[in-house]
């Protein structure tokens, strides 16, 4: 594989975590979610704040306005982001319950593998997690490669408002670059729609979104997340 490429999850996969139930008001020995909302449990102070921008309802026209129509606006949904070492990869996404009454959708992220990042780079990884948290709920999005797929024909752009939104220095080829590096396994398995969505978005080749993405990454470029 290209050096330069990341992993930070994925969806789809059961989570841990739990749910508090009410008694149902018109249902004798029924029990429903006690509170449904977008919940940011996260402690680290600069997943924290990023976790915070994706949610402010001011932010990211193309992409929060999903975020808060499905997640912020309904009954039957909750997301939550967390801190998690369940796995040994910076972000994934669990899907904690999903049944015709009650949905919820954890976004976990592990501080051990923040490494150098930036945090143009964490908050394009919680933008990639929380595409994967709204695609877990639709019928048919099953594997992460589909789904990874879907996020290189349908969201690269919305990603790169939402980033611009949050970062306002960003290029357009830095924002997209920062949406595409998590996309590896379709640059694996189907190379020629890979190189064709990038090229779309007026990239050369995969070394030229990987030279622009690489500098997030690894902390020489953008914002450190220690400001």
């Amino acid at each position: 594989a290209p050096g330069g490429f990341n992993d930070p999850g994925g969806g789809g996969s059961p989570g841990d975590g739990s749910i508090e139930l009410c008694p149902h008001p018109t249902i004798i020995g029924e029990f429903v979610p006690c509170e449904e909302q977008i919940i940011n449990s996260l402690q680290n102070p600069c997943l924290k704040d990023i976790a915070e921008l994706l949610v402010q309802e001011n932010l990211g026209v193309y992409f929060n306005s999903v975020i808060q129509q499905v997640f912020g606006q309904s009954d039957r949904l909750n997301l939550i982001f967390r801190e998690s070492n369940y796995r040994l990869k910076l972000a994934f996404t669990t899907v904690d319950r999903k049944d015709p009454d009650f949905t919820q959708i954890s976004i976990n992220f592990n501080p051990s593998y923040m490494y150098n990042h930036s945090r143009e780079f964490i908050a394009a990884a919680m933008f990639h997690e929380a595409i994967h948290a709204y695609v877990d709920i639709e019928p048919g999005f099953i594997d992460q490669l589909m789904q990874h797929t879907d996020i290189m024909n349908n969201y690269i752009g919305r990603i790169n408002g939402a980033l611009k939104d949050a970062f306002p220095n960003l290029t357009d080829k830095q924002a997209d670059a920062l949406g595409f590096q998590f996309l590896n396994d379709v640059l694996q398995n189907n190379p020629s729609k890979f190189n064709e969505a990038i090229q779309d978005r007026g990239f050369s080749s995969v070394q030229d979104v990987i030279n622009i993405s690489q500098p997030f990454s690894d902390g020489t470029g953008g914002t450190d997340c220690n400001n």
